[in-house]
């Protein structure tokens, strides 16, 4: 539902006080005109940034919307007219339009993640560590239960709940190796049905740290939990989504000067090693596809090889 609200608000903006049943190709191309313009987004600073939307984004958004009037046609809420007449709009085409072209997601460097890892609160980087051993998308490992993990072998598996494709009917597996069996270990003391990686333990450990640090005396000033807000605005969630997890690793790269990267490089990163040094095929089973040319996409060939082999060949 979270992935539709953009262009929903849009809607919303734009032809809320309209019926359903006008809505039409005409109405369909505003709505995207408006998804071209840029948008303002206030920076944790306090800095208020103007940003773009890709073209592959609008035509996603755009689908999106399509499917919300197809949801409304199968429960009789619109005609089916309606919804079938929107898809005579063809999406942006590369090139034919003034919406910017992102670059394609590559691998992060070992180096750069390093460089990071001492800036990051102790549930994240976890979480980046134990992402870039297994290979699993930022959405898998912020859902891990200790529920879902099976140690009975020397290799853990990990079945997970909710998947990219689930509705599918197909099952996700994680293999956990030793390196991130220690990683993953600590956080599996709790309650089975509670999140491995969860914002409430960092707030935890933030407090904590805060209190061991102290320099004023416990006669003066806040005794701990006395300054607390009864009731907060927002409260930590039981566990990480992928918009908290990628901005936890953006803003310390921000604050600390280093090259900004996102959580699901790690998953290119992780499956480019797997392809390089057992093949494609053990690529294929890390990452979870069922076609090897998916995982194709995710894992970079090696590039140094083929330079060494053309140079040996002339």
């Amino acid at each position: 539902m979270k992935r539709v609200v953009p262009v929903l608000k849009i809607l919303k903006r734009l032809y809320g006080t309209e019926p359903a049943i006008s809505f039409g190709p005409l109405q369909y191309e505003a709505v995207r005109v408006t998804l071209l313009e840029p948008y303002i987004i206030k920076r944790k600073s306090g800095e208020k940034e103007k940003r773009y939307r890709s073209r592959k984004y609008i035509n996603a958004l755009m689908k999106r919307l399509r499917s919300v009037f197809r949801r409304g046609a199968s429960k009789s809420l619109v005609p089916a007219s309606v919804f079938e007449t929107l898809p005579t709009i063809q999406p942006l085409k590369q090139g034919r339009t003034t919406a910017i072209e992102r670059p394609p997601v590559t691998t992060v460097s070992d180096e750069l993640v390093a460089a990071t890892l001492p800036h990051l609160n102790h549930v994240v980087r976890a979480m980046v560590e134990f992402q870039r051993l297994v290979g699993c998308r930022p959405g898998e490992v912020c859902i891990i239960k200790p529920s879902m993990v099976d140690r009975s072998q020397e290799v853990w598996e990990i079945q997970l709940d909710a998947l990219k494709t689930a509705y599918r009917g197909k099952k996700r597996t994680l293999f956990v190796g030793p390196q991130a069996q220690a990683i993953l270990k600590p956080f599996l003391l709790r309650s089975s049905d509670e999140y491995c990686f969860s914002p409430a333990e960092t707030e935890r450990r933030r407090h904590e740290v805060r209190h061991n640090e102290r320099t004023t005396p416990m006669s003066c000033g806040n005794t701990p939990g006395t300054n607390r807000t009864r009731r907060p605005s927002r409260r930590p969630g039981r566990c990480y989504s992928t918009g908290s997890y990628g901005r936890s690793t953006r803003y310390s790269c921000e604050a600390n000067g280093l090259e900004i990267w996102a959580p699901n490089r790690l998953r290119h990163s992780a499956a480019t090693q797997v392809r390089k040094e057992i093949g494609l095929e053990a690529a294929s089973v890390i990452l979870g596809h069922s076609e090897v040319g998916v995982t194709q996409i995710y894992a970079e060939s090696d590039r140094t090889k083929a330079i060494e082999i053309v140079r040996q060949i002339g």
